[in-house]
């Protein structure tokens, strides 16, 4: 799993299955509107929602959940990527050395948020983040195209 590009084929990336050493628990499953993330690099926003309507495949090391029943899931995405949960992932995270801290889910599920009360306003605000994330991608390929001197804007 990126940070920058979610989950992305790990061939797609580089080839290590030789380092693979484990036969049991190689993978987990992760449905549509489920989450998962990286213990290793929760701390630094590696998080990702299927917003996909397959499963898919993960490395069973990683962090496989749902939460609210996946009613308000566009919430709960923003929410956790936020600088206010990322600062709470590395106060939990443990490890000897600083690069390979990491955040259990164990800690994780015990973290307790300020959240709205009711769904409804949960899924308000997800979708206002969603809107913003959206803008925000149409401004940014427009910089790219203007940058690159397309003339084409939209």
């Amino acid at each position: 799993m990126t940070i920058e590009k979610g989950i992305t084929k790990k061939t797609d990336r580089y080839e290590r299955s030789f380092l693979v050493t484990k036969d049991v628990d190689l993978f987990k499953i992760v449905f549509p509107d489920c989450f998962v993330s990286n213990p290793m690099n929760l701390r630094l926003g590696s998080i990702w929602f299927n917003d996909n309507s397959y499963q898919i495949s993960v490395s069973g090391y990683y962090g496989v959940f749902s939460i609210d029943k996946n009613l308000c899931s566009n919430f709960w995405y923003s929410y956790l990527k936020t600088n206010q949960l990322l600062k709470i992932y590395n106060d939990i995270a443990t490890g000897s050395l600083l690069e390979k801290r990491r955040v259990h889910y164990s800690e994780l599920k015990n973290i307790i948020l300020p959240i709205p009360s009711t769904l409804i306003e949960k899924n308000k605000i997800g979708s206002l983040f969603e809107d913003i994330n959206n803008l925000i991608t149409l401004h940014q390929r427009k910089y790219n195209r203007v940058t690159k001197g397309d003339n084409k804007l939209w």
